[in-house]
């Protein structure tokens, strides 16, 4: 009698649990796409690119990430110091779009598109490039 009812509280349980249930079931909620938008100034965005252009130079060869099909506005921008790190950005008269990053403790994995894949790497990459765009137009 004890384990019947033991084996019915665990199913019940094992059912209504939003968390568990997912693990048994492979019900995963929508990963959210990660977009960080900085807004710039009208033609700010010739500076950025010239910008990213330098940096280009400086870090070729150091960055080693898996190619991203790009649009005519988009471009990748790579930090190598103190470690490798990739921004996947779309650049236009209004604002610059953070698409996609690569990090160095999730290397293997290549281009994060999701918040969820950033885990508590997202501050850390929103300030960065966010502080590269400032720079960048003063």
């Amino acid at each position: 009698m004890k384990s019947s009812l033991f084996l019915i509280f665990l199913s019940t349980t094992v059912v209504s649990c939003n968390s568990c249930g997912k693990q048994f079931y492979g019900v995963h909620e929508r990963l959210t796409p990660y977009r960080f938008e900085i807004k710039i100034q009208k033609g700010s965005e010739i500076i950025i690119k010239q910008k990213m252009d330098s940096l280009k130079g400086a870090s070729s060869g150091l960055c080693n990430y898996e190619g991203v099909e790009l649009n005519e506005n988009d471009k990748v921008l790579c930090f190598s110091d103190p470690q490798c790190e990739c921004y996947y950005l779309g650049i236009d008269g209004k604002k610059v779009t953070v698409y996609a990053v690569t990090v160095p403790e999730k290397q293997e994995a290549g281009w994060l598109f999701f918040k969820e894949q950033l885990d508590t790497s997202e501050n850390r990459v929103t300030e960065r490039i966010r502080n590269f765009v400032q720079a960048a137009v003063r």
